[in-house]
């Protein structure tokens, strides 16, 4: 099928999956049509598949996947063997697409010859924008682009919240590393590309809003998002090389890293303490996942630390 099978993978976030498949059904026409929607709904408990069932009985572009409830990176992997679409984009329940977001994607995709480009991810809080550190607001998950658009360079990857590429890279490069229940699995997937050579470039004009309940401002659920985020950077790095000179860095990096955290706080600078506090949950992790006999993976989801949804 020509056209672009836009994928979402979805887990107990009824509320917000109806308000993103609401957003969709406004996108304006894009790329070669038509246009799929692809859901992989992962096992969810709440009333997902009602949602679903709705959405598809109104817009025909809807097509539901039950996922194996292994995970993100099983879930995407479901969602990209099941469309059919020469394109792919990915966008996440939790999102808010703008009307022209798709084809701001499709015009940058056109003028540079692109098979990757990552749109523009901007943080909306629910409540009351709390005073992050702009280097936290990044953790979870701003990227602005500023400028204009440009190639990534090699420290910069998309991620699957806001990313159109072609189908034919995952006949290349194989799919999402299922292994990878932390997360990270995106960023695996994206540095694969990247070291094979090929070209991503931004689309600053194709924007996302990431909605943010204010849960996600809170020391516990940031300190959770940390310590999945060392916890996947020791898979990957186990998986594709790299865990010894890793361990060396966050061993190094963890004691100057909790030092200016104290710092901060005794100096009066909340916002920068939390953001160091935040790298230190993130190398600490790292190093319990790293040193844990035999590698064993830490499905988070299933420890209870499952994101709450927003709004």
């Amino acid at each position: 099928m020509k056209g672009v099978s836009l994928v979402v993978c979805t887990y107990d976030r009824a509320a917000l999956l109806d308000r993103l498949l609401a957003a969709l059904g406004r996108l304006e026409p894009a790329g070669p049509p038509p246009l799929e929607v692809v859901v992989v709904d992962d096992a969810s408990r709440d009333d997902t598949p009602a949602v679903l069932a709705r959405a598809a009985a109104a817009d025909s572009r809807i097509r539901t996947l039950p996922g194996p409830g292994r995970g993100i990176a099983a879930a995407r992997n479901l969602g990209v063997e099941g469309a059919r679409g020469e394109w792919i984009a990915f966008c996440d329940d939790d999102q808010l697409p703008a009307p022209d977001w798709l084809a701001q994607l499709f015009a940058t995709a056109n003028r540079r010859g692109a098979r990757v480009v990552a749109g523009a991810r901007r943080l909306r809080f629910t409540g009351p924008e709390p005073p992050l550190d702009p280097r936290l607001r990044t953790y979870l998950g701003e990227e602005v682009w500023a400028g204009e658009e440009r190639p990534l360079r090699g420290w910069e990857l998309p991620n699957t919240g806001n990313v159109l590429l072609r189908r034919e890279l995952f006949a290349d490069q194989g799919l999402f590393a299922p292994d990878l229940v932390e997360g990270g699995e995106d960023t695996d997937f994206f540095r694969r590309l990247h070291l094979a050579g090929e070209p991503m470039w931004t689309a600053p004009a194709a924007v996302v809003e990431h909605l943010c309940g204010p849960e996600r401002a809170a020391p516990s659920w940031l300190l959770w998002r940390a310590r999945r985020g060392g916890a996947a950077e020791a898979r990957i790095r186990r998986l594709r090389g790299g865990l010894a000179r890793g361990c060396l860095r966050w061993a190094l990096l963890a004691p100057l890293e909790g030092a200016l955290w104290l710092a901060a706080i005794l100096a009066g600078r909340r916002r920068s303490g939390l953001y160091r506090r935040y790298v230190t949950a993130h190398a600490l992790a790292f190093l319990r996942a790293a040193l844990r006999p035999g590698g064993k993976a830490v499905d988070f989801r299933l420890r209870g630390y499952e994101e709450k949804e927003d709004g």
